[in-house]
């Protein structure tokens, strides 16, 4: 669907309609997701949902056997908290903190992998504070 040589673009409700009609649906109306939910209000959520993607990404990148770029999902999830993440506060300091972790000196998909966990839990600690 997304790969379709004739799309340029697809907005968002397109893409929900699409994953509605899938069967079974990918997202519904009565389906709540619960893997990043918290007994403290607050945290979690979203942001738990998308570093729990970019770990997924980086590790299936990982085990690929392609000898492509290893900072292929590092530069997406960097781009993607830059430029359309709506915590604007949050995407200035993921881009800092990266900036200071030399995100752009990592140089194999190992190092992307432990890049992203060194990562995630300075924010978590930090978070906690």
């Amino acid at each position: 669907y997304l790969m379709e040589s004739s799309r340029t673009e697809v907005k968002g409700e397109e893409l929900q309609e699409f994953l509605k009609k899938l069967n079974p649906p990918i997202i519904n109306d009565k389906t709540r997701y619960v893997g990043c939910f918290s007994t403290r209000p607050g945290i979690r959520r979203f942001p738990c949902s998308l570093w729990s993607l970019f770990h997924y990404l980086t590790v299936q990148h990982l085990e690929s056997n392609h000898e492509d770029d290893p900072m292929e999902v590092l530069h997406a999830m960097h781009g993607y908290i830059k430029f359309f993440f709506g915590c604007t506060e949050c995407s200035k300091h993921f881009q800092e903190m990266a900036k200071r972790n030399h995100i752009w000196n990592v140089t194999s998909k190992d190092q992307a992998v432990l890049w992203l966990w060194s990562s995630h839990n300075e924010v978590s600690f930090q978070r906690l504070q």
